[in-house]
């Protein structure tokens, strides 16, 4: 569709009905139909609404015909992504939400693109079959451990900045007694002025509810600084001293733990970023509230919870491998949700449907 619109042969300037533009009738949605009304007048049609959800068949051929009519109509050489590695469920069918649950399994392509990245089944490891799971990304992470080390950029906040406020995250929950200490390490964090947010779990509790989620175990933060160079300017800066545990650029993380406080895990990659394409800079910052502590956020939490734990990420969901599914052991806490009364966006069920099933 984007070529139609960039090349200028897809764009209707008028707005005169009947001469320039007619919305077509499903009974038009055929391949005599779309021939027939590709070469008169350009038409609307409302796509989603009128295709078939039912034929999967169907559907595809109607996806077919229009394409065919818009590259006769505009002369448009239309190339097409070639399927995928993943396949959907077919037992699915019978549900409303699969065409469009399908659709989105299709489109998943390996990441990083090269062959030697797609680990067999037989190995251990992530494998494509892992991240076939996660279907409604369309380059979904198999590992993280994929990723070359990369060089630190250096890229610092400017002084005494004052960050916006996020759209969420605002709440401010009851302190408890670790309010203190993990306070003074955000300032900490703030005063050497590196780019930091919050991640994983403890990125969707804020963007739920502003809150720790108490199943999670740990606080996660995103610093954007190499794990010993950040170690060097934290451990005179608090007490007890920080740590770091792992070893290796994708394993090692700058710990910091409170005895009676969630261990705070400082890391320095952060998988989300990368399968959006997009490396937070001090500009994607805003402030943000967990608990009664003050941090710092990504301002795309939204999509990234979306990314990182699928369409079902809002929902409280005592499950912390929403984000791996092929770990899901409770599925007896699915199973309630989706035969609650309650309705559900059709990608919430598909997601926990398919998760189930895995």
């Amino acid at each position: 569709m984007s070529m139609l619109i960039t090349s200028g042969r897809g764009v209707l300037n008028r707005q005169k009905r009947l001469t320039d533009w007619d919305e077509l009738k499903e009974k038009d949605y055929t391949e005599s139909g779309f021939n027939k009304y590709g070469l008169t007048s350009p038409k609307f049609m409302n796509v989603n609404d009128r295709f078939s959800r039912k034929n999967n068949t169907l559907y595809k051929n109607q996806i077919k015909w229009f394409w065919e009519a818009m590259r006769n109509k505009f002369d448009v050489k239309i190339k097409f992504k070639k399927s995928g590695p993943c396949i959907p469920d077919s037992s699915f069918k019978i549900f409303e939400w699969y065409n469009e649950y399908a659709e989105k399994v299709r489109m998943v392509q390996p990441f990083p693109v090269c062959k030697t990245c797609i680990r067999s089944e037989d190995k251990s490891g992530y494998t494509i079959k892992h991240a076939c799971t996660r279907w409604w990304h369309s380059s979904p992470q198999r590992s993280y451990h994929d990723q070359k080390p990369r060089k630190w950029s250096g890229t610092m906040r400017q002084k005494n900045n004052d960050l916006p406020k996020c759209s969420f995250g605002q709440d401010l929950v009851k302190s408890n007694s670790c309010y203190t200490s993990q306070q003074k390490l955000f300032d900490t964090l703030d005063k050497l002025r590196v780019v930091y947010f919050a991640r994983s779990g403890t990125e969707l509790g804020i963007a739920r509810q502003s809150a720790y989620l108490s199943h999670d175990g740990d606080i996660d933060i995103f610093v954007d600084m190499p794990q010993k160079m950040l170690l060097g300017k934290l451990k005179t800066k608090i007490s007890p001293p920080p740590y770091i545990s792992g070893s290796g650029y994708d394993t090692a993380e700058v710990h910091w733990k409170i005895s009676g406080c969630p261990v705070i895990h400082m890391i320095y990659h952060d998988w989300i970023s990368t399968e959006l394409h997009h490396k937070a800079t001090p500009e994607d910052l805003c402030s943000c509230n967990l608990n009664s502590v003050k941090l710092i956020c990504h301002k795309d939490a939204l999509k990234r919870m979306y990314v990182q734990f699928g369409p079902s990420w809002s929902i409280p969901i005592s499950i912390k491998a929403l984000d791996q599914p092929w770990k899901i052991r409770k599925q007896n806490t699915l199973k309630s949700i989706i035969t609650s009364d309650r309705s559900y966006d059709p990608m919430i069920l598909a997601q926990l449907n398919t998760s189930i099933k895995l």
